[in-house]
């Protein structure tokens, strides 16, 4: 009876562990700058199709430049995230 209930902790400790990964993996991806050329293609687009973007480049010429981005909730969310998950794996092959 008890091995039902710790297998059932054990398996939801796991799936929270991956969401952590996926969160952290998404913030460091992000972070990276993967989307810096869509983001500016955007920015660039819409400055171009508005004459507020146009009258803004004229001032500003560094204005379409996209701004880095930075979580510091990355590294404890891919840590913790990690811990999580080998501990669910080394507890789930002792079961």
């Amino acid at each position: 009876m008890w091995y039902a209930s710790l297998e059932m902790w054990v398996n939801r400790l796991f799936i929270v562990s991956l969401l952590l990964l996926s969160a952290g993996g998404s913030l460091f991806v992000l972070q990276g700058g993967m989307f810096n050329g869509i983001i500016f293609g955007f920015k660039r687009f819409f400055h171009r199709m508005s004459k507020v973007g146009e009258y803004t480049r004229e001032f500003d010429p560094q204005s379409d430049l996209v701004e880095p981005f930075h979580f510091s909730a990355t590294v404890p969310l891919l840590f913790s995230g990690g811990i999580l998950f080998l501990l669910t794996l080394v507890v789930s092959f002792i079961l």
